[in-house]
C-alpha cells in the first residue's frame, strides 16, 4: 500500500495504489548495495478549485539504486534514481487537456527488518519530482508541475 500526497493545496485528493516491487541486493560485510524497480497503478488526484485545475496520476514507477548497512536483522538504506509517471491534466476554465508520461527523479530512505527467516517488514519515505508539462488552447496556456512525498510500508516474503 502506498500513501502519497500531491504537493499542492488541494480540495480533494484520492490516495492509494496497487504496487509491485522487484529488487536485487548484494552484501559485502555490513554494506548492502542493490537495484530496485517498482511500478504501481495509482488513484491519485488533485483539484485546485479556484482555477478549475485537475491533475490525475494514473500509474507511476521508478528504477533506483540502493545503498545501506546491515545491523543484526535490520537494514537501513538510502535510495535514488529515475522516476516516471503517467499524468493527465485538465484546466476546465481554459478548456485545455493534456497528458503524457513524465520523467524525473526520486530520492529517499528506508528500513527493513527480518521478522522471520522469510518475512521482512519494510518502511520507506521517498520524494519524487516528475517535472512539468504544459498544454495550449489558442493563446491560452496551462502549466502543471508535479512532485510528491510518499510513505510506503509493507511486508515481503522471501522464497
Amino acid at each position: 500500500m502506498t500513501i502519497a500526497a500531491v504537493d499542492r493545496e488541494a480540495e480533494e485528493q484520492h490516495l492509494g495504489s496497487i504496487f509491485n516491487r522487484q529488487s536485487e541486493d548484494w552484501q559485502q560485510d555490513t554494506l548492502v548495495f542493490g537495484l530496485e524497480a517498482d511500478v504501481e497503478y495509482t488513484d491519485l488526484g488533485d483539484r485546485d478549485p479556484p482555477r478549475s485545475h485537475f491533475t490525475e496520476v494514473n500509474w507511476m514507477g521508478s528504477v533506483r539504486g540502493r545503498l545501506g548497512f546491515v545491523a543484526d536483522h535490520a537494514l537501513i538504506y538510502v535510495t535514488g534514481g529515475w522516476a516516471f509517471a503517467d499524468v493527465d491534466t485538465r484546466n476546465a476554465a481554459l478548456g485545455i487537456s493534456y497528458g503524457d508520461v513524465r520523467h524525473g527523479w526520486t530520492l529517499g530512505a528506508g528500513a527493513e527488518y527480518a521478522l522471520t527467516d522469510n518475512l521482512i517488514g519494510r518502511f520507506e519515505y521517498r520524494y519524487s519530482d516528475f517535472g512539468s508539462d504544459s498544454g495550449r488552447n489558442g493563446l491560452d496556456r496551462d502549466r502543471s508541475d508535479l512532485d510528491m512525498h510518499a510513505i510506503r510500508a509493507g511486508l515481503a516474503f522471501k522464497f
